[in-house]
């Protein structure tokens, strides 16, 4: 019931009754990770991470086995900038749960804030080979196969270019790669339903025919 309460008051943007609704509990002695992890909650809402991370430390401490809790504990941590700390947590956590496919995606994203882009790519594919209808990591993995060091010639077969097999630039790295040519500006081809670039493990494209998307964005990134 508190935890609905102060979700209440967090929907209403009320973040000080939210605050205070959690605070309360815990000065009267409740001890419920469930608490913690809402008062964590509250505390980002209101732009006070640095008071989020410990509560949901407490969180942690308290149902361990949560694994989102490990997840969101590492997401603090980078937003707090301290990337290499969330990778360390992460890492520890991913001991308990190998098959979490948030763990990964989150371990990902602390390792392309830290630079790591090659580890992210693999955290990235990681995650969705776990749950393959990640977006997020989708998404993520676009961007990280998107930098300009991992330029890659790909082949493709075009529907109105030609003649096949045509070639084109695409960004990959280790049997990842995205519709993403470097060599015009960074230029994407995405799948208008999802707004996702085009990524798959080969780096071959289309079959040919001009109502299939891949094969359209074979045309155009040949164009281009």
């Amino acid at each position: 019931a508190l935890v609905a309460l102060s979700r209440a008051h967090l929907r209403l943007k009320d973040i000080k009754s939210a605050a205070r609704t959690l605070e309360s509990a815990v000065a009267g002695g409740t001890d419920d990770a469930r608490v913690y992890a809402a008062l964590a909650d509250v505390y980002e809402a209101g732009g006070y991470v640095e008071n989020a991370i410990p509560a949901m430390r407490h969180a942690i401490a308290r149902d361990p086995r949560n694994e989102l809790y490990h997840a969101r504990y590492g997401m603090l941590l980078v937003d707090t900038k301290a990337p290499a700390a969330a990778i360390i947590r992460l890492e520890e956590a991913l001991k308990e749960f190998p098959r979490s496919a948030r763990l990964w995606l989150a371990l990902g994203i602390a390792q392309l804030n830290h630079g790591k882009n090659d580890d992210a790519r693999a955290s990235f594919v990681r995650a969705l080979e776990l749950d393959p209808k990640s977006v997020p990591a989708l998404a993520y993995l676009g961007t990280v196969l998107a930098t300009r060091e991992n330029v890659q010639r790909a082949t493709g077969t075009a529907a109105y270019n030609g003649p096949n097999p045509v070639e084109f630039g695409t960004s990959g790295v280790n049997g990842s790669f995205a519709m993403t040519t470097p060599f015009v500006g960074n230029q994407s081809c995405q799948d208008f339903a999802t707004g996702l670039t085009f990524t798959k493990a080969t780096n071959t494209w289309g079959n040919g025919d001009g109502r299939d998307k891949e094969t359209a964005c074979v045309d155009a990134l040949f164009a281009a």
